[in-house]
């Protein structure tokens, strides 16, 4: 129940940007990773890492030349499929 509370919480900091502390969040992952093992952990630092890379690449964007192209703000997240919390939506909503 908390491992799937945690990783609900901690994908939403992450997708809104809501991270304050990056290495407070680091420390409980690590923290988390001692008590409960790799297997407990190991999602949450594939989510933190495609966090980190998709900022990057939009950095890398952003001072291309192709970006001074386009006129609207940008803002992409490139996601590790099977790694990250999702909902079950109703596609008629």
């Amino acid at each position: 129940m908390f491992e799937n509370f945690y990783k609900n919480t901690f994908a939403k900091r992450l997708l809104d940007s809501r991270r304050v502390l990056e290495e407070a969040e680091k420390e409980v992952i690590k923290k988390l990773k001692e008590e409960c093992g790799f297997l407990f952990t190991q999602r949450l630092e594939v989510m933190f890492k495609d966090i980190k890379m998709s900022e990057q690449r939009m950095v890398e964007f952003k001072q291309s030349a192709s970006a001074k192209q386009v006129s609207v703000e940008l803002n992409v997240k490139v996601l590790t499929t099977g790694h990250w919390p999702n909902e079950s939506r109703d596609p008629s909503a």
